[in-house]
């Protein structure tokens, strides 16, 4: 068995929803457009329902003399709060813009940097970088946003485990085009993906956490402080 391609998952979308399927992915319209459409919606909500061991991803800041603020990455969705470390031998402390104010009444002081704190889609650094900082880096965790599907890319695989794709993507996006249809039939797709507690049905999406999602990081890996 291996990862089904954006075509073979959108015509296992159509079978179960009892549309024809098609043979290739260009001028997708109508029912077809839908299913195609709920596929990569279904894709963004199990990317964002949790951290995952795939998408984990190291970040990195690279400090420059007076600059305190630095781009986000653009395909950042989650980060590790406590696994800031600056040279790799300093932890730097995330803290939220209220608390910066509250507790660093002047923000211009220079030097090794103690603090970070996001605002809009930037880091803000505290203190600020000087020449002795300059160069040196702030590393992190966080969890990327996968591409979603193209209908350039007929042969493109999502990121899903081998199998997952299947049990928990093709069935969450059925559900969407049987709910948006009002056919009942959307509850049986739903109960496979998320199961059913009260009858003991466990669905694919908690294999899929249990196997698959980042452990939970309460401890940061550097802990040295100067």
């Amino acid at each position: 068995m291996a990862k089904l391609t954006a075509l073979e998952l959108l015509n296992e979308v159509l079978r179960n929803v009892g549309d024809e399927t098609v043979s290739s992915l260009s001028n997708l319209s109508g029912q077809k457009l839908l299913a195609w459409n709920a596929l990569n919606e279904a894709l963004l909500d199990i990317t964002t329902s949790e951290q995952w061991k795939p998408l984990e991803v190291w970040g990195q800041i690279t400090l420059a003399t007076g600059t305190s603020t630095y781009a986000k990455p653009s395909d950042m969705y989650d980060f590790d709060r406590n696994s800031f470390r600056y040279n790799e031998a300093k932890t730097i402390f995330y803290k939220t813009p209220q608390e910066v104010d509250r507790e660093y009444v002047t923000q211009t002081n220079t030097g090794s940097p103690e603090v970070i704190y996001e605002f809009g889609d930037y880091w803000y650094v505290i203190k600020i970088p000087g020449t002795n900082e300059n160069g040196k880096t702030i590393k992190y965790r966080y969890w990327k946003l996968p591409s979603l599907l193209s209908t350039d890319t007929e042969t493109g695989t999502c990121w899903l485990p081998e199998g997952f794709d299947r049990t928990v993507l093709v069935n969450l996006a059925t559900f969407k085009v049987l709910h948006y249809r009002n056919n009942p039939e959307a509850a049986i797709y739903y109960q496979k993906v998320y199961g059913d507690p009260k009858r003991g049905i466990e669905g694919s999406f908690t294999k899929l956490v249990r196997l698959y999602r980042s452990p939970t990081m309460k401890r940061v890996r550097v802990t040295a402080y100067f």
